[in-house]
């Protein structure tokens, strides 16, 4: 964890300062500095671990809140639910069923957001990632499964249906690889295939 603390150091700098300043943001920088977005999203198959445990594909709900700060920058906020079965491969190819997990991928993002005409927006982020996991059903309903910390980037387009309504697409990555524990003892780490592709509907104001 202090390795990956002094690794993202620098970013969490850069992003605490972008945050600051969009809150004294000029209001005359935009009409509708503020959007906020729900979406449906769904991920993709983990790999398996070294102890044969793998997180299958998830759908889940998110949320977001941007602020623009300047004409191609702007901070965002946002985060999701997504539940997940685990299985781990038994001899003979056999994938045995583990329970569920549910995670909350939280991520604090600074954008880059091309100003191009039309009603098409573009845009690429990165920042930092938080994500509680926990298990809910299953063998892995007697484990402890810790939380992971680390980095997040996406890319994304933003469609305008009218000054004020939007459709958007998102494609967003983080670093997940949490520990499953029993009595403080590792059992396995499992990879979360953290790509996860969102499609929904935005509101500026």
């Amino acid at each position: 964890m202090a390795t990956h603390l002094r690794a993202t150091s620098p970013i969490a700098a850069a992003l605490f300062a972008l945050v600051v300043a969009a809150t004294g943001a000029p209001a005359q920088q935009a009409e509708r500095p503020w959007t906020f977005r729900t979406s449906a999203l769904i991920t993709g198959n983990s790999d398996t671990s070294l102890e044969g445990y793998k997180a299958l594909s998830g759908f889940g709900l998110g949320a977001g809140v941007r602020r623009q700060i300047t004409g191609i920058f702007s901070a965002e906020l946002n985060l999701a639910t997504i539940s997940r079965e685990v299985v781990i491969d038994e001899p003979a190819g056999v994938e045995s069923s583990q329970g569920s997990v549910e995670s909350i991928p939280m991520n604090l993002l600074a954008q880059v957001r091309p100003s191009l005409a039309g009603g098409v927006h573009p845009y690429a982020g990165i920042g930092l990632n938080f994500t509680p996991v926990w298990e809910k059903t299953g063998a892995l309903d007697s484990y402890d499964i810790a939380p992971t910390f680390g980095i997040a980037a996406q890319v994304g387009v933003d469609i305008d249906l009218s000054a004020g309504i939007l459709v958007n697409v998102d494609l967003l990555w983080n670093t997940a690889e949490p520990d499953i524990e029993a009595d403080g003892v590792r059992v396995t780490t499992i990879t979360l295939n953290t790509f996860t592709l969102s499609a929904g509907i935005g509101f500026r104001f």
